[in-house]
């Protein structure tokens, strides 16, 4: 299955504990996980409660409408960056894209990585660039 993401995608949880997030359907304004998402499909999310939150990728399950998520998935959080444990009261969850995993052009079209550019596109094509150098 695939890695996807989507726009808007944000949910309520009534589940408690630290187990799989039981999707309990789109906040006003909003799309639910399965608008975008398939059976076996896995995306970025982060899970807000209260004030502990939790960033990490999970997998997700169309027969009940849930996503997964184990400690070694978790990227960050407020629980030292474990999951954290929900109340049950309302809890919601969103489509994220997290900030160490973004690849993105800067204004003169160089692609950059972590903060370090990698590659220059010169004519719609790419070079690699090392150390101030193109290979």
């Amino acid at each position: 299955m695939a890695l996807k993401f989507g726009d808007r995608i944000k949910e309520t949880t009534s589940t408690s504990g630290v187990s799989d997030i039981s999707l309990g359907g789109a906040v006003a304004t909003f799309a639910a996980f399965s608008t975008i998402l398939s059976n076996g499909d896995s995306t970025y999310y982060t899970l807000v409660d209260g004030s502990n939150w939790e960033i990490g990728y999970g997998v997700y399950a169309s027969s009940g409408n849930t996503l997964s998520r184990t400690n070694a998935n978790v990227l960050q959080s407020t629980n030292s960056d474990n999951r954290i444990s929900l109340t049950g009261d309302g809890a919601e969850i969103f489509i994220t894209l997290p900030a160490d995993k973004v690849i993105a052009l800067n204004n003169s079209n160089e692609m950059v990585i972590d903060g370090g550019t990698y590659l220059n596109a010169t004519a719609n094509r790419y070079s690699y660039l090392v150390s101030g150098s193109t290979q």
